[in-house]
């Protein structure tokens, strides 16, 4: 999951610069990934992965007979060119595709996984080597030198696959004792030179602002311009008070669902963001000054009109992301649970501890532990 990889990456980063240890990342953009895949390394890694004969026989036989046809516009008329057979790439557009890319990439992931990779400073005996999502890959290392040299095989891999590195996208930056190191390039199999970060540069990687940690401010700043600017777009429209609402709850309120799991936001910028959105309504006739706030964010059921308040909506977040760190079963998100149990024995902040006060804001009785997690409202006597 997305959601799985930022978790883990922004505690790893965290974890590396407090503790003033060395780490080298690699981000890797590979060109026209779907469109790039060879047809038969696709099959190759079906077989190895014991996809049933037929089902490789078909994906074998199907592949050969993709085809498109070019339209042309001319002064008279149109002109078709074509048809013109589809010799590699996955065709885009469905969940399936995705699933046979995957595959493809699976062997690179499993040649990860036998590297050294990064090991947390409360658990010495796990490791973590890399994330990936489809075709958004970051690596870690201990230096720079083995980042190079895995890199150098990573990139050779990738070619096996028919895929293609946009080395001028790709970025590397490199930790010693918690600081940047600057440098030239890291040198890779093609001979090019991955560019490397330093000092006031990021890499944009899965949606967030990253150099040595994860620059949050950043995000933060064009998520909230963002939001501005379809709140603008909603509110401005000719479409009715509760259409608004509906949009402003999905197509608004979404440029920052993402970035809630795993930032930490301050709770006055989203409560001025709160009354920006109050604002644009009121510019636009959809409110009056002196309406009732409270009745605005009531859900529709119980009278209100039902709009999404974006502090509530951070605050429910971070329970769910507590929930979620404590009943997961996968060992990276329990590297993540444990870290942020070391954080709050040392006092610190801690998405446990942010849970557990905004649920007591939120009127709630929130328990988790390894089996069940229980959430309850309270109740005055």
């Amino acid at each position: 999951m997305c959601i799985d990889n930022l978790l883990i990456d922004k505690v790893l980063l965290e974890d590396a610069t407090k503790n003033a240890k060395n780490i080298s990342c690699v981000w890797i953009d590979v060109k026209k990934a779907f469109d790039s895949v060879a047809h038969n390394w696709l099959v190759t890694v079906l077989k190895d992965h014991g996809v049933n004969e037929r089902l490789v026989c078909f994906i074998e036989k199907i592949t050969k007979l993709w085809k498109t046809t070019l339209i042309v516009p001319t002064e008279k008329d149109t002109e078709r060119v074509g048809p013109i057979r589809i010799q590699r790439g996955i065709l885009q557009g469905d969940s399936f595709c995705v699933n046979l890319f995957t595959l493809c990439i699976n062997p690179i992931a499993w040649y990860l996984r036998a590297t050294e990779g990064y090991t947390f400073s409360h658990d010495k005996t796990s490791k973590v080597t890399h994330t990936l999502f489809v075709d958004d890959l970051k690596s870690y290392h201990k230096n720079a030198v083995k980042a190079a040299t895995i890199a150098s095989n990573l990139e050779s891999m990738f070619e096996d696959d028919g895929l293609r590195w946009g080395i001028n996208k790709c970025a590397a930056v490199h930790v010693k004792r918690g600081k940047i190191v600057p440098n030239e390039g890291l040198p890779v199999h093609s001979g090019n030179q991955i560019p490397v970060l330093g000092e006031g540069h990021y890499y944009k990687f899965l949606r967030k602002y990253e150099n040595a940690t994860r620059l949050g401010k950043e995000v933060q700043r064009d998520a909230s311009k963002e939001y501005i600017r379809r709140l603008s777009v909603i509110w401005s429209s000719p479409l009715s008070f509760t259409r608004k609402v509906k949009a402003t709850n999905s197509f608004a309120t979404s440029v920052f669902l993402c970035h809630m799991w795993t930032a930490d936001w301050l709770i006055e910028h989203l409560r001025e963001l709160d009354w920006s959105t109050r604002q644009i309504m009121n510019d636009n006739k959809a409110k009056h000054k002196h309406e009732s706030n409270s009745l605005l964010y009531l859900p529709v059921g119980k009278g209100g009109k039902g709009l999404q308040e974006l502090e509530t909506l951070y605050k429910t977040t971070k329970i769910k992301t507590a929930h979620y760190l404590t009943v997961s079963a996968d060992p990276h998100v329990q590297l993540v649970s444990t870290f942020q149990n070391v954080k709050e024995k040392k006092l610190l902040r801690s998405i446990d501890k942010d849970a557990r006060t905004f649920a007591g804001q939120l009127d709630l009785n929130v328990e988790y532990n390894r089996v069940e997690s229980k959430t309850t409202t309270k109740t005055s006597n």
